[in-house]
């Protein structure tokens, strides 16, 4: 059974983001897959940055999938305690997947610019996907959605550091230098 890990993340004073659309979209996607009955998906919302380290330990799954915003500085915004954006930086999430252990084995991370987060977090889970540029709303979802039932867990289709698919102006960089 392969557990997937959705985190998702929207505080309130930010630009409302269809997460629940997304999950939705994922769930169809997986019912429609010949492998749903191998897929345990489970979902955290409205994440603080310790709700991660407590569903990782907790959960232990084999794919981490977050989703929310990002920052130009390369940073995921979590919510804090009041509902208010929490910036997690690549440090930070690099030091939270390394201290839950080794079974995860992709991170997607579908929230703009969060392809400094995907190529730092290779240092301690086989592959991870970010985004390099500003992504709408509706692209997301159709993303994590698509890549849901496409993608193989273990990374062993793609290649290290290779750019994968390109959807303009967004490139999709996706990260297995342990392959």
């Amino acid at each position: 059974m392969t557990t997937v890990l959705f985190l998702a993340a929207n505080p309130r004073s930010t630009t409302r983001l269809g997460l629940d659309e997304e999950i939705r979209e994922i769930r169809d996607k997986l019912r429609g897959s010949v492998h749903q009955q191998a897929i345990d998906l489970r979902s955290f919302w409205a994440a603080r940055p310790d709700d991660l380290l407590q569903a990782l330990n907790e959960l232990r799954p084999d794919v981490l999938h977050f989703s929310g915003h990002g920052d130009p500085n390369g940073e995921l915004t979590f919510v804090d305690g009041r509902g208010r954006p929490k910036p997690v930086s690549e440090r930070a999430l690099t030091a939270t997947l390394r201290a839950a252990g080794e079974r995860i084995r992709l991170v997607v991370l579908n929230a703009c610019y969060s392809y400094p987060q995907a190529k730092a977090v290779v240092e301690v889970v086989p592959c991870a996907i970010g985004m390099n540029a500003a992504i709408g709303d509706r692209a997301a979802i159709v993303f994590a959605a698509e890549k849901s039932a496409a993608f193989d867990l273990t990374c062993r289709f793609f290649s290290p550091n290779r750019l994968v698919a390109e959807t303009p102006p967004i490139r999709l960089q996706i990260w297995c230098p342990r392959e």
